[in-house]
């Protein structure tokens, strides 16, 4: 076995040190392409600022008054014959009133439930679209965990810069609004 000079050692020693290198640098890149993306989101706020939230609430508060107004007009009738029932004790009104304020209380009481009904198909509609939506920018933008913070305690200590809340509002109102794919 020959003996290798001080010149062919070193740049062996050379040549494997630049290999070492190269296979660090490789496996830090790989180590890097594999970091888990995490971010999290205000999921009250996503919700309160998505237009279809604001859409719905516009509904909502159009079938409230109008519900509002036809009761309050029961209600304005109810209180005349009332007062009419005071003065005259007449026994065919007193059927007439019983009879308006069964009426009354019958469409306050389908009013309340056509609204929970309302708000419950609402906000069913409104997550599904929002799930689906926020998967979408997962995916487009590399995060593997978008996690959503609400306020209870469910996400503590997390840092600012892992927030996300504005880039998805923005996203999913443009996403609803057909500008973005």
């Amino acid at each position: 076995m020959k003996m290798k000079t001080k010149k062919e050692q070193n740049l062996i020693l050379w040549l494997m040190s630049i290999m070492s290198l190269l296979i660090a640098v490789g496996a830090c890149g790989f180590a890097y392409q594999n970091q888990t993306q995490i971010a999290f989101v205000d999921l009250e706020k996503v919700y309160q600022e998505f237009a279809l939230t604001k859409g719905f609430e516009r509904q909502l508060v159009t079938y409230q008054q109008s519900e509002q107004g036809q009761l309050d007009s029961l209600k304005v009738r109810l209180n005349t014959l009332e007062e009419e029932l005071q003065v005259n004790r007449n026994p065919a009104g007193l059927k007439q009133y019983q009879e308006l304020r069964e009426t009354y209380l019958r469409r306050r009481q389908q009013a309340m439930e056509q609204e929970e009904g309302m708000t419950s198909d609402f906000d069913t509609k409104i997550w599904s679209q929002l799930n689906q939506y926020i998967d979408d920018y997962s995916k487009q933008e590399g995060y593997d965990f978008i996690l959503g913070a609400n306020g209870s305690g469910n996400l503590m200590g997390e840092k600012p810069n892992l927030d996300i809340t504005q880039p998805i509002i923005h996203y999913i109102n443009e996403r609803y609004h057909g500008l973005t794919d």
